[in-house]
């Protein structure tokens, strides 16, 4: 019985579609296609959906992308500009990082920023002298202007090349003079105690410090000086905005002769400077 009705169904069904297709007019036969369609669908939408797969599976080259030179792109033309595009991506994400860091270092050296040039480090001096070789705008700069990083001071331009390069003569080389003060901060980080008027000449030592021996053990210990305190730039020879720049760090007050209480003051930059990328040089 069953058998019977499906067949029914299925003469009506065909019968319709032949009246729709031969003699119904086409605006009823398009108003009528619309609803019969919908009796179809659980049939039909599951096979286009497997149809388009295999179809994109077995003959990728029939996607159509249009390329820079005209004509349709293969699904491996596509894979290749994605994989390019990442490694793109990777590797300006990592420049962004870098310049970054840069800037975080460079923020370091506080309000004097706005006056400093960045020169890029290129190397040491080859000879005895403690000096860094750099490279940069060097425009307008002159021997003797300061070259500073987050730490302190580093030094002084010492020549200038028409070329670009320049040399930075380091506080810590023999040859390199200047006078400093001391302090230190209280308990309130942003308060800066100076020791009193105790003003002396330091010296390069030649490796990664300065010395003096000029003050006496008297002159130390009535300034209440010892090891840690700061040791900053107290030189007229400077710009004011250059005083009281950090140069390092108190690491040692010995008696340097017998008999004779002279103070033997050893101060050390925040960083070995020979290992510096990069120097801020005061140019206003």
């Amino acid at each position: 019985m069953a058998w019977i009705t499906f067949n029914r169904i299925y003469a009506g069904l065909i019968i319709v579609a032949v009246v729709s297709a031969m003699i119904a007019p086409k605006p009823f036969s398009d108003k009528a296609r619309a609803q019969i369609q919908r009796i179809f669908m659980p049939i039909t939408y599951p096979i286009h959906t497997v149809a388009s797969v295999v179809s994109r599976r077995i003959s990728p080259q029939a996607v159509e992308v249009e390329r820079s030179g005209g004509g349709p792109r293969t699904y491996q033309e596509i894979a290749d500009e994605n994989r390019d595009l990442r490694v793109e991506v990777a590797n300006l994400t990592a420049q962004l990082r870098a310049l970054q860091e840069v800037n975080a270092e460079r923020e370091l050296v506080g309000p004097l920023r706005e006056f400093c040039r960045p020169l890029r480090v290129t190397g040491n001096d080859t000879g005895m002298r403690r000096a860094l070789l750099v490279q940069g705008p060097v425009q307008g700069m002159r021997a003797g202007m300061a070259a500073l990083y987050p730490g302190g001071m580093v030094g002084k331009l010492d020549r200038v090349g028409w070329s670009g390069g320049a040399q930075v003569q380091l506080i810590t080389d023999r040859g390199f003079r200047i006078t400093a003060s001391f302090g230190r901060f209280s308990e309130n980080p942003r308060h800066f105690q100076e020791l009193g008027s105790l003003r002396t000449l330091f010296e390069g030592d030649g490796r990664n410090g300065l010395v003096c021996g000029i003050l006496s053990m008297k002159q130390v210990r009535d300034a209440g000086l010892k090891e840690g305190d700061w040791a900053v730039v107290a030189d007229s020879d400077y710009p004011t905005a250059l005083q009281g720049y950090r140069l390092g760090l108190v690491k040692a007050i010995e008696t340097s002769r017998e008999g004779l209480e002279v103070a033997r003051i050893t101060v050390r930059p925040q960083e070995d400077l020979l290992t510096l990328r990069e120097v801020m040089v005061l140019v206003k």
